[in-house]
């Protein structure tokens, strides 16, 4: 499995994401995803591992860490729950980035 960030030194296992404002649906199912990964391999290797997800904005922080069950359940996984903002001409970046994006249904 690849992760976005480990140290088996530091016993860390982390995922990441750049997005920033709230996240869609299907983005609320990758992070479940993730969390679950996480969970899963700091399990099958045994011993104790700090889990984190960690947010370019806190927003999704915030949305995660409302009374929704997917923050409940992460929270109850023991994984942590990080925002690291990012400089000012990433963050652009990103946010024209996701201006790019359309979603469109493909033809059948």
């Amino acid at each position: 499995m690849n992760l976005d960030g480990y140290s088996a030194e530091h016993r860390v296992l982390a995922e990441a994401y750049s997005r920033h404002g709230r996240l869609k649906p299907a983005q609320l199912h990758k992070v479940a995803s993730d969390a679950l990964k996480l969970a899963f391999l700091a399990q099958a290797v045994g011993g104790n591992w700090r889990m984190f997800l960690c947010f370019a904005d806190q927003t999704i922080c915030s949305q995660l860490l409302s009374k929704s069950w997917l923050g409940h359940a992460i929270r109850n996984l023991g994984i942590e729950l990080r925002a690291y903002p990012l400089p000012f001409p990433m963050r652009q970046a990103v946010l024209a980035a996701q201006e790019r994006q359309v979603m469109v249904n493909s033809p059948t």
